[in-house]
């Protein structure tokens, strides 16, 4: 809506598929939105698209997959973008075959999704990712979570999976040729990071602290590039165990 306001809309227990763009979409004007306990398939774009404006707040998306295709999606499981302003989004609890990515929210929150893909989000401010499971997928080489230009984040508790030697496990960015902010006050603590390749990387980031993460492989668990203010402390590099 352009000019209305959409409230208090549950959906739930359904099976949406075999769309050309997007199974479930949630745009302009819409407050205090659920959408629970639903099946999509077969879709183009997204599985459940979410947008907003500055008025748009209160999302929840729980309880959701996305079943077997007969047809490659071409995007994500769960998806916001063209966020517009949008405040306080809550996905938590999904089985997502795709990534999940999230951009443009005040007060995100991913937690407890088991994802074969990737967790993906930009320009977040007031983020928690914790408590989910990521499988990459096999092929890609971009990280497995990976974050840019966030204001207020924090990573926790996650379980980070990848048999690629050139996948970062988890990435978080800032101040790029197109957009000199830098990521800010960064928290990524106690995740388990099971990655051939690079465990955890910072590139332009201010303020900050990792530690306590349990990284598996034989590379140095953190790399940091053009970072300030960022506390790395207390992160285990440990080696396979071998057998007898």
């Amino acid at each position: 809506s352009e000019t209305g306001v959409i409230d208090n809309i549950t959906l739930r227990d359904l099976l949406v598929e075999n769309f050309a763009g997007d199974c479930v979409a949630v745009g302009r004007g819409c407050r205090n939105i659920t959408i629970r306990d639903i099946s999509v398939r077969n879709f183009i774009r997204q599985g459940i698209q979410l947008a907003g404006d500055e008025n748009a707040r209160d999302y929840l998306v729980t309880g959701c997959q996305d079943l077997e295709p007969d047809i490659e999606p071409g995007g994500s499981t769960i998806h916001v973008e063209h966020a517009r302003g949008l405040k306080g989004v809550i996905i938590q609890g999904n089985r997502c075959r795709k990534s999940i990515l999230a951009g443009g929210v005040d007060g995100l929150i991913i937690r407890d999704n088991v994802v074969h893909g990737r967790i993906e989000g930009n320009s977040d401010r007031n983020a928690l990712v914790q408590g989910n499971t990521v499988f990459a997928a096999a092929g890609d080489t971009r990280s497995v979570l990976q974050f840019g230009y966030a204001e207020g984040l924090a990573i926790k508790d996650n379980i980070v999976v990848s048999e690629n030697p050139e996948q970062l496990g988890i990435y978080v960015w800032g101040a790029s040729k197109y957009n000199p902010e830098p990521s800010r006050l960064v928290c990524v603590t106690g995740n388990l990071l099971r990655v051939k390749g690079r465990p955890i990387a910072l590139n332009g980031v201010t303020g900050g602290i990792v530690a306590d993460n349990l990284c598996e492989g034989v590379i140095e668990p953190v790399e940091a590039k053009r970072t300030e203010k960022v506390e790395i402390r207390r992160n285990a590099n440990q080696e396979p165990t071998k057998p007898g």
